[in-house]
């Protein structure tokens, strides 16, 4: 398992991106009001709050968790640690955060603690995971000859944590500053969930078209 050549590898992350991206569109279009980026994302999934497209955004959920373990894998057997004990965390925390994204399908929002903590694992867990793998490339990024997709990586990961951490202070300013009126929707956790989940899934995307093509160029350890 991950150790499909890459141009083979392609067409799986493609597809099952595009099968999400799909399932997403619908489950919108499904919603009985009209959705906007102020709109939770795992509105899409409750049974109360979309009731007709609820099951099929699930779903679809479901089964992009369970085909993540695959490219998971695929790209850690490219990405050889700093350590043995590194690599069997980031490994870990790879399959582990997967399992959890598919997890938040079976646990609708209907279900509020346990969807909360399969959320948190998936997203949390693969924040984790991706910083990871970002160290071994710093580590290790005389390695690589794309010098300018370097550049265009280091620049993603820098918005994937900001966005994690805004996503984090802004919904709570008006608890540090009870005494300040913020009502702008732009301080509500949701926009920024969004831009969040969209970063997430294209620099998981865009590295794996970083990773070397051959399994021979792939970075090792000294």
């Amino acid at each position: 398992m991950g150790k499909a050549p890459k141009k083979i590898h392609a067409y799986y992350i493609f597809s099952i991106l595009m099968f999400y991206f799909i399932i997403t569109v619908i489950s919108i279009c499904l919603y009985p009001e009209p959705y906007s980026l102020f709109n939770h994302i795992s509105n899409l999934g409750s049974k109360s709050a979309n009731p007709n497209g609820y099951l099929l955004w699930n779903i679809g959920t479901v089964i992009l968790g369970l085909l993540f373990i695959p490219h998971m894998i695929y790209i850690h057997n490219y990405f050889i640690s700093l350590s043995p004990r590194l690599n069997i965390l980031n490994y870990s925390l790879g399959i582990i955060s997967s399992i959890g994204w598919s997890l938040v399908g079976v646990f609708r929002e209907d279900f509020i603690t346990a969807h909360f903590i399969t959320a948190s694992i998936a997203f949390i867990g693969l924040l984790i995971t991706l910083d990871l793998d970002f160290v071994i490339i710093c580590n290790r990024k005389s390695e690589f000859a794309n010098k300018v997709h370097f550049r265009v990586i280091l620049i993603h990961y820098i918005l994937l944590n900001i966005i994690f951490l805004i996503s984090i202070i802004l919904p709570n300013l008006d608890y540090f500053f009870p005494d300040i009126s913020l009502n702008s929707p732009w301080l509500t956790y949701p926009p920024w969930e969004w831009f969040y989940f969209t970063i997430l899934l294209l620099l998981i995307l865009n590295l794996f078209l970083f990773i070397p093509k051959n399994t021979e160029k792939a970075i090792t350890i000294d």
